[in-house]
C-alpha cells in the first residue's frame, strides 16, 4: 500500500503562501537524520590507493548538510575530522598541519 500526500491540505491563496506551508511541513529535519548524517561523516576514510577528491567531496556535502540542519560544526573540528579520515600513509600531512597552525585557525578547506 503507498502513502500519498493529500496536497489540497496545503493548498493556499497564492503560490508564495502554499511553498511556506510546504516548507514549514517538510523542511524540518528528524534528529534521527542528523545522527544518521553524523554517522557517515565519521565512517568516511580517504583511500590511500586512490584519488582522494570523492571522500573529500562527501565529507564536505555531509558537513553542508549538517549546516543547513542547524549543526553548525566548527571549522576546526571539520579540520580534525578530515585528519582523522587520512591514511596512515599520509599521517605526516596531519602532523605537519597541526605542528605548523593553532587549531583555532585550522580550516577544512585549507588542508
Amino acid at each position: 500500500m503507498k502513502r500519498t500526500i493529500n496536497l489540497s491540505t496545503y493548498d493556499e491563496l497564492t503560490s508564495c503562501s502554499t511553498w511556506n506551508k510546504f516548507k514549514n511541513a517538510f523542511a524540518t529535519s528528524t534528529s534521527t537524520a542528523v545522527f544518521n548524517d553524523c554517522q557517515k561523516l565519521l565512517a568516511i576514510k580517504v583511500s590511500g590507493n586512490k584519488h582522494p577528491g570523492p571522500e573529500i567531496d562527501e565529507m564536505w556535502k555531509l558537513i553542508e548538510h549538517l549546516k543547513a540542519n542547524q549543526v553548525d560544526l566548527p571549522k576546526f573540528l571539520c579540520a580534525f575530522l578530515l585528519l582523522n579520515a587520512l591514511p596512515s600513509s599520509l599521517g605526516a600531512v596531519a602532523i605537519v598541519q597541526l605542528q605548523t597552525v593553532t587549531a583555532t585557525d585550522l580550516d577544512f578547506q585549507f588542508i
